[in-house]
């Protein structure tokens, strides 16, 4: 069963977005902002230290696999010891695999491949080593003489806790089962290796990130490297880029990065599916529209301040709500945080004054896709019935990528699809332009709108 993948946005009245969301300029681009690179020995201790003095035995030698480990319900309640990386990490290439420990019995997963979490080194937006975890999913069958493409796989919200992982295999994210890739079988049938990241913060150490778009695409590209350096998984350098909801987010970010960040990756397509691409505009909005929607910008306010020095806890909650709020952010998952919050006075949460940081509207700006151009093609693909995001932005995003950043981009839209419920009637046409992209067909040109 697919979690659940709402972003800040979610359960939104969206009657008058036409008339929040006038038409964007995107002539005046968000120009990205570098962050100051200070406290960078700091926090990249931070990140890589070990969280867990009494964690069982793990060893410490680069690229180790621990015994296999049989799945059973309901899963730890604790992050487990795989997760902490050794302290005493030194630098390597991005990709390279800390650990990894072969995971068999999940619910879901198909029969005709291996289930393998990993540990594996990224960057974040610093530019420090980190330790991300996620999973890879690799086909039993022969590999193409040419090895085995990559769809590297960006998850939709589950929260900001370690705990919170996709890779752990719990129901920890919203209580609604094991969060895998969505038509992962039709991946393996296809021969093709899923690399799914966690994100920086889930699993591994450190807070995660939520809705920061450069660690999310770094993440992602690196766990296509993960992939690469695999032993035994005969991956080839060929690499498509797909994500939902907060993980659409990723996707586009990873797309327009990959030639800077990860320029050894052949990313041939980048596949985004009902994704937040409008983070500047959404969220000043979704302060004002109720209590509905707190407890995720919590989970927003909560990872910026972690992420961003300049926005310090202080500056977006009341102090009464401070102490709350950390645990929650640090023990629970997307679920849980919602029905905590709610029973909290919604007007002694958020400070009023959040939206008008000049601090925050620079990250806001920063952490909407779409600044630069994009190498690879993009495939949209949007739910018409979507409340969680709407399909004005999708709309808006496609009409304002060309011809100002020159993005080959098609939208597809789905009338009557949901949030989630895009998923399915879109798996084929997404399956179908993945195998064009690998084959090299070309695209048309330019940006496009059609409807399913």
């Amino acid at each position: 069963m697919i979690s659940s993948p709402v972003v800040f946005v979610a359960r939104m009245s969206w009657v008058n977005v036409p008339k929040i969301f006038p038409a964007i300029d995107r002539a005046r681009h968000r120009t990205s902002s570098l962050i100051k690179l200070s406290a960078l020995v700091a926090l990249s201790t931070v990140i890589l230290a070990s969280c867990s003095s009494s964690s069982p035995a793990i060893p410490n030698s680069l690229g180790a696999t621990i015994a296999p480990m049989q799945w059973t319900s309901p899963g730890p309640s604790q992050v487990p010891a795989f997760y902490n990386p050794p302290s005493n990490l030194k630098p390597e290439p991005q990709g390279t695999i800390i650990r990894s420990q072969k995971i068999t019995g999940v619910p879901g997963f198909p029969s005709n491949a291996s289930l393998w979490r990993i540990l594996y080194y990224s960057k974040n937006i610093y530019g420090n080593d980190i330790a991300v975890s996620g999973y890879l999913a690799i086909p039993k069958s022969s590999p193409l003489p040419t090895g085995r493409p990559i769809i590297t796989w960006a998850h939709g919200t589950t929260g900001v806790a370690r705990i919170c992982a996709p890779s752990i295999f719990t129901n920890a994210s919203d209580g609604s089962g094991i969060y895998l890739a969505p038509d992962l079988t039709s991946y393996i049938n296809s021969g093709y290796i899923v690399a799914a990241t966690d994100y920086e913060g889930l699993g591994g150490p450190g807070t995660h990130p939520y809705l920061v778009g450069q660690s999310e695409g770094q993440n992602v590209l690196d766990a296509a490297l993960a992939a690469q350096k695999f032993p035994g998984s005969h991956a080839s350098n060929s690499v498509v880029i797909v994500g939902h909801s907060q993980g659409g987010q990723a996707a586009l970010y990873a797309g327009q990065l990959a030639p800077s960040y990860a320029p050894s990756l052949n990313v041939v397509g980048t596949v985004a599916i009902a994704p937040l691409t409008e983070t500047a505009e959404a969220l000043p909005i979704a302060l004002k529209l109720g209590p509905g929607e707190i407890s995720l910008l919590a989970s927003a306010g909560y990872a910026w301040s972690k992420t961003y020095k300049d926005l310090p806890l202080t500056s977006i909650f009341y102090p009464s709500a401070i102490a709350k709020i950390t645990k929650l952010e640090t023990s629970t998952c997307e679920n849980q945080v919602q029905n905590a919050i709610a029973k909290m006075n919604p007007n002694k949460i958020i400070l009023p004054g959040f939206a008008n940081l000049s601090s925050l509207k620079t990250y806001l700006q920063e952490n909407s896709p779409g600044a630069v151009h994009t190498q690879s093609p993009i495939l949209i693909l949007q739910g018409l019935a979507d409340t969680t995001i709407p399909a004005i932005l999708a709309e808006t995003f496609e009409k304002t990528q060309c011809p100002a950043v020159d993005d080959n981009l098609q939208l597809e839209l789905y009338p009557g699809a949901t949030h989630t419920g895009v998923l399915k009637p879109s798996a084929s046409t997404m399956l179908s332009w993945i195998k064009q992209r690998l084959a090299n067909q070309p695209v048309t040109p330019g940006c496009s709108q059609s409807t399913a």
